[in-house]
Parts: C-alpha cells; sequence; structure tokens
C-alpha cells in the first residue's frame, strides 16, 4: 500500500513538472502574445523567448521616448512588432503655413483704405502700416501742396512717396513732349518815310 501511494505522488509531481515547462507564466511585465497587454496604452507584445518580453506602445510619440531605455533584445523584438526603428525616428513635420491670414484692413476697422478702390475722385490708398492708411491725391500740384503737412511724420511721407511715385519737395519735371514755349514779342521793325517831291516846269 505504501508502494502505491509512492508511486501516485510520484506521478502527480511529473505532471506538475510537465505542465510548468509547457506553459509560460505570465505576470504583468511579461507577455507571450498582443492579448497578454491589456494595460493602458502597452497593447503590443515584445516578444524575445519564453522568459524575455514586454508590453509596449506603438504610438510613435511614446515609443521613441522610451525606446532608449530598453534593453537590446527588447529593443530588437519591439522594433519589429511596431514595425519602427528606435534608431531612426521620424523627422519632425513641417509647420504648415497659417492659412487665411488676415489683411491689415480685417485687423484694424479704423484704416481709411484698403485698396485705391476705397478711394474717390481718383485718389491713391497710402497704407503706412496695418493700423494706418489714407486715400492722397497723387496729381504733383496737389501732392506737393500736401506732402509739408506729412512732414513731421516720416512713416506717412515715405508711404504716400512711394505711392505716387514722387518727392516732396521737388517740383514736377517740365513735361518733355510740350515744345511750345510762350516768349516775349519782338519790337515791329522802324519804318522809315522818304518823301518825294516833283517839281513840275511850265
Amino acid at each position: 500500500m505504501v508502494g502505491q501511494r509512492k508511486h501516485k505522488h510520484l506521478l502527480t509531481v511529473a505532471a506538475l513538472l510537465s505542465t510548468a515547462v509547457t506553459h509560460t507564466v505570465v505576470d504583468a511585465t511579461t507577455c507571450n502574445s498582443d492579448s497578454d497587454c491589456t494595460s493602458g496604452s502597452e497593447t503590443t507584445c515584445a516578444y524575445v523567448d519564453g522568459t524575455t518580453s514586454q508590453c509596449v506602445d506603438c504610438t510613435p510619440s511614446s515609443y521613441f521616448s522610451s525606446c532608449d531605455y530598453w534593453s537590446d533584445d527588447i529593443k530588437s523584438a519591439a522594433n519589429t512588432a511596431c514595425g519602427l526603428d528606435c534608431q531612426k525616428p521620424p523627422s519632425a513635420a513641417p509647420t504648415p503655413a497659417p492659412t487665411n491670414v488676415p489683411t491689415f484692413c480685417e485687423v484694424e476697422t479704423g484704416v481709411e483704405c484698403c485698396s485705391d478702390s476705397d478711394c474717390s475722385g481718383g485718389e491713391s490708398c497710402s497704407t503706412t502700416s496695418i493700423y494706418s492708411s489714407q486715400c492722397i491725391d497723387c496729381t504733383s500740384a496737389q501732392f506737393q501742396a500736401d506732402c509739408p503737412y506729412w512732414e513731421d511724420y516720416p512713416a506717412t511721407l515715405a508711404a504716400a512717396e512711394a505711392t505716387c511715385g514722387l518727392v516732396c519737395g521737388l517740383s514736377p519735371t517740365p513735361d518733355p513732349t510740350v515744345s511750345f514755349r510762350p516768349t516775349a514779342a519782338s519790337p515791329s521793325p522802324t519804318v522809315t518815310f522818304t518823301p518825294t517831291i516833283t517839281c513840275a516846269v511850265g
């Protein structure tokens, strides 16, 4: 009877050992497959062998901030599992150019004009900044009459000169297509009268 109990006990131990060999115990830090990774965002199993594995987060931002701290074995397995390369983080995407950038007229509603079409009487829109603009008369005579009032405001004067293509204080260049110029009247020529006397002999 004792021999039978001892034999039955040995069979039980052998069965337990067999089970331990064929099944890897999974704990909170190891895995056999992705189905073992159920904690947060670490849903991919970086499996090396029956004793080395780790659940990882394959989101690039998380992956590349963490992978340098892993062992080489885990890093290699994670690279394969995630389709990423810890040594080659993606280049930062260029910042897209802003769209629908407001013009100065949309930024500051107090400006007088945005373009020449906002001015009347053939005047032109002179823009000093996004906060200042005005309609001005670019005819030479009127420009020269107005511009002395802008001399205390250099930016305004510079903008007006650029808009009109004129320089304050300079007289307009004579029009080369006009050839006639009035001159003083020439004096009348002197006329000398010499009388002729004819005598009749009878």
